[in-house]
């Protein structure tokens, strides 16, 4: 599959325990497909799951899963930073700041 041949490639795959992607539930996002599904995987209660999303779509899916959701700013999605922000429980600069 392309993601995981993307992780090889970059040196994360073997840091990961699970690699779940679009490809493998139904629904794409906004809904929250993947989400449960990542959660239904790892044992956890869609409520005690923390979704990091750079784009709209995806912070919807995360809060339709019913998880808590960090926006995540970055140069692709800049110009959506507004809705970002409106749509999701906090909005980061970097991943330092959850530190």
């Amino acid at each position: 599959e392309r993601a995981n041949q993307y992780l090889k490639q970059i040196g994360l795959y073997d840091l990961l325990d699970r690699v779940i992607s679009a490809s493998m539930v139904e629904t794409g996002k906004p809904a929250p497909d993947i989400y449960l599904e990542v959660a239904r995987r790892l044992g956890a209660k869609p409520e005690n799951c923390l979704v990091f999303e750079d784009v709209p779509a995806g912070i919807m899916a995360g809060k339709n899963a019913g998880m808590k959701v960090i926006a995540v700013e970055d140069d692709f999605s800049e110009t959506m930073k507004e809705e970002k922000e409106q749509l999701a429980d906090r909005l980061i600069h970097d991943f330092y700041e959850v530190l």
